[in-house]
This record gives structure tokens, sequence and C-alpha cells, in this order.
């Protein structure tokens, strides 16, 4: 086992919304010794923490812009042949792009 210290960091960590795999790199990046990801579930599941809450899941899926460009949905679509009056012999496709900040296509 692990001692307290690293437990109850583990734990706060989880409490935040982390995986345990980002928990492990974030352990490791302070201490020499981190515990596997097997260990930190473990820890998890001691404490009730394996599995998320939903406003956890919903504060952990926020995507915050500040500014345009930023973050841009890309749709692509492929156009049946003949649908153009164009070359009917070549493949078209068409490209949606819609900014995330300011909703612009």
């Amino acid at each position: 086992r692990v001692d307290l210290q690293t437990e109850e960091r583990v734990i706060n960590l989880r409490q935040q919304g982390n995986n345990r795999y980002e928990i492990r790199d974030m352990l490791r990046q302070n201490a020499t010794f981190a515990p596997g990801p097997t260990t930190i579930y473990n820890i998890c599941r001691r404490h009730g923490l394996n599995k998320l809450k939903p406003v956890q899941k919903q504060e952990r899926r926020k995507i915050i812009m500040n500014k345009i460009g930023e973050l841009v949905h890309v749709d692509c679509h492929q156009l049946s042949k003949g649908i153009t009056i164009a070359y009917t012999e070549r493949t078209y496709h068409l490209l949606g792009l819609v900014d995330g900040y300011s909703r612009v296509v």
C-alpha cells in the first residue's frame, strides 16, 4: 500500500475529475515514486470515487474558448457523382467549418 500522504493526493486529484492515468502522470512530476494506474484505481474504489458523478463529468467536459479561431468544428461530406453540372466523372467534397467561439460558418 502507498503512504497516507500519497493516498490523500490521489483522492484530491480524483475529486477534480482526473482519471487514473492523468493522476499517475501528475504524481510522477513531483515525486520519484508514483503508484501505477491499477493502484490508483484501487484507492479510488476504496473511497467510492471509481465512478465520476454526473456533475464531475459535466465539469470535466467543459471546453473554454477565449478567442475566435481557437476551436473549429469540421465536417466533410462526399457528394454523389452526377449531382453537379460540371464534370460528372469527378468526385466532389463539401467542407463545412464552424468557429466554436463566434459560431461563424
